[in-house]
């Protein structure tokens, strides 16, 4: 019982980011098509995506707020999950940098480069960084823009991710 009621709060929790921070989640719709450097090898988005729940966290890596997303990511006890996170380098045409440069604190996350920034164009979206709450190929639910505070969209994020 006390589980079901740590569920709710988190969902309540989440709820409540939606109504404050204006994330996007009237209609779920699948991946876009759009390709994405992987390692060097382009692939389409949809080929990269995990069963269950998951999370895309699209970033600027020349963006504090996208810096700081990626250090609070490292801060919410989700180290069991980092295999649930594709991150995707916006504006950039190769992620083995950044995600070398993170891989002692995100490991196990997945990093593309989308040098065209494909997935938010696709989208109609702005504003590093962005955070795309997904089941299976479909996105459920979008956070974009500026967070001056990530710990903000920590309760939606790790409970997202604790439900695969």
């Amino acid at each position: 019982m006390p589980r079901i009621l740590n569920q709710s709060r988190r969902l309540v929790a989440a709820a409540m980011l939606v109504a404050a921070t204006g994330m996007l989640s009237a209609q779920a719709r699948l991946l876009p098509q759009v390709e994405v450097s992987s390692g060097g090898a382009l692939e389409m988005l949809p080929s990269l995506a995990i069963e269950g729940q998951w999370l895309i966290v699209s970033v600027a890596p020349s963006s504090p707020p996208s810096a700081r997303l990626l250090q609070a990511l490292t801060a919410w006890e989700i180290e069991s999950r980092t295999a649930r996170l594709l991150i995707v380098a916006e504006g950039v045409t190769d992620a083995r940098p950044l995600a070398e440069a993170w891989s002692e604190r995100l490991p196990g996350a997945r990093w593309v480069a989308d040098p065209t920034n494909a997935i938010a164009r696709s989208m109609n979206l702005r504003g590093a960084p962005m955070v795309f709450g997904v089941r299976n190929q479909e996105i459920v639910w979008v956070l974009a823009g500026v967070l001056n505070d990530p710990a903000m969209l920590r309760d939606a994020a790790t409970s997202w991710l604790a439900n695969p």
